[in-house]
């Protein structure tokens, strides 16, 4: 009988021991594998991005020529003189005359739109340009602007007068 009880206490004490001793430490080992899961998902995900960067990054590799071409239009410090020196070169290089060149403020900007435009890297500048030559150097220079990249958003007016009217009018 002694034998008896001694197992049965031995047996509880195990199993007491299992309920407050192994069960705990099985529950840390089961959050432990979840976070080593999670972390090679993690892994993983961070390896796809930077392959992801990796391929983007040869693509770009490809477009050096036409990106460098980008970089040296677009001056470092873009102020008017480095403008206007733009715009007369290649007024001239296309056959027309450079008559007038104001810089203007435009009429009915709001100042929504002007806080708009000093949040963006780009800036807005505004010309009236007043030129003289003939209609195919005119397309010439309108192809020079747009191989250089020089954008324009918007032409308020566009005049173009014969030469036999101009004369005329004089006359």
């Amino acid at each position: 009988m002694n034998r008896l009880v001694i197992i049965f206490i031995s047996l509880f004490l195990a199993l007491v021991w299992g309920v407050f001793f192994v069960v705990p430490k099985n529950g840390e080992l089961t959050f432990l594998r979840k976070e080593i899961q999670e972390r090679r998902a993690e892994l993983q995900s961070k390896e796809a991005y930077f392959a992801s960067l990796r391929q983007l990054s040869q693509r770009l590799e490809e477009y050096q020529t036409p990106l460098a071409k980008v970089e040296s239009a677009i001056p470092d410090t873009p102020e008017l003189p480095t403008l206007f020196d733009f715009v007369q070169q290649s007024v001239s290089q296309s056959g027309l005359v450079l008559k007038g060149l104001d810089v203007v403020t435009p009429v009915g900007i709001t100042e929504a739109q002007k806080a708009a435009s000093k949040s963006t890297p780009l800036k807005d500048t505004y010309l009236n340009l007043v030129l003289g030559g003939s209609y195919p150097a005119f397309k010439n220079f309108l192809s020079l602007l747009e191989k250089n990249h020089f954008q324009i958003n918007k032409i308020c007016s566009l005049c173009f007068f014969s030469l036999l009217k101009v004369l005329q009018s004089f006359f």
